[in-house]
């Protein structure tokens, strides 16, 4: 399995529906920091 079909599968059963853009930087937060979901600041990402 190639990563991009992983990251669509993960996308298309996402408990919370989320466009690509928005799935993206969730899912880069989780690359990222373990604990990036948890923090009260966002990701720079969503400012862009």
């Amino acid at each position: 399995m190639r990563f991009c079909d992983l990251v669509q599968f993960m996308h298309h059963n996402y408990e919370v529906k989320k466009n690509a853009a928005e799935f993206v930087k969730i899912l880069t937060d989780a690359i990222l920091d373990d604990k990036a979901l948890e923090k009260a600041t966002p990701n720079p990402l969503y400012g862009l």
